[in-house]
């Protein structure tokens, strides 16, 4: 009997009814994200606009490092010794400021690829719904045409009992002309 229901047109409208809810149900998480990321975004640009230059930790870094390798290594005088801690300083506090404004350019770019992920999802997630809705549309139309020509079927066989009977009106009015 099992397989009988599943072939039944309302075993498959039912089957998609719920496919379509569910995916339904996870466009709307898609959509909650992508609106989030949309709101985390607009709250970066401000950010990202006072950041006018392009951000390079890299020269600092490396800069730093080089700093640091130079006190290990080699033999200074202690005014010279204490000149690159002095510098090494300042590079890093430099670098410190330029993490934070790297850290935001950073953020700002996921940000975006996650929209860019989420419109994407979001459109295959409205694409598989359209295609369900197809369907569901295509066996409501041969249900409709099923049931249509069983009804008609009906309705002229009680029309053709009709015709048969004559009311006693209409042979009234015959012998009146």
């Amino acid at each position: 009997m099992e397989t009988e229901n599943a072939n039944t047109p309302q075993a498959d409208v039912m089957a998609l009814e719920a496919m379509k809810t569910k995916l339904i149900e996870e466009a709307k998480i898609i959509y909650r994200k992508l609106d989030y990321k949309k709101f985390e975004k607009t709250a970066l640009e401000p950010f990202v606009k006072e950041i006018k230059d392009m951000v390079d930790t890299r020269r600092l870094r490396r800069e730093k490092r080089d700093l640091e390798f130079k006190i290990s290594t080699q033999a200074f005088t202690s005014k010279t010794e204490k000149a690159i801690v002095k510098q090494i300083k300042i590079v890093d506090d430099q670098l410190k400021k330029l993490v934070k404004k790297e850290k935001i350019l950073r953020k700002y770019r996921l940000v975006g690829g996650d929209i860019e992920e989420l419109t994407k999802q979001a459109e295959a997630k409205e694409v598989e719904i359209k295609e369900i809705k197809k369907q569901l549309k295509e066996i409501y139309i041969k249900n409709r045409k099923t049931r249509g020509a069983g009804r008609s079927q009906k309705f002229k066989e009680k029309n053709k009992n009709e015709e048969v009977l004559v009311s006693l009106e209409d042979l009234i009015e015959v012998k009146r002309r």
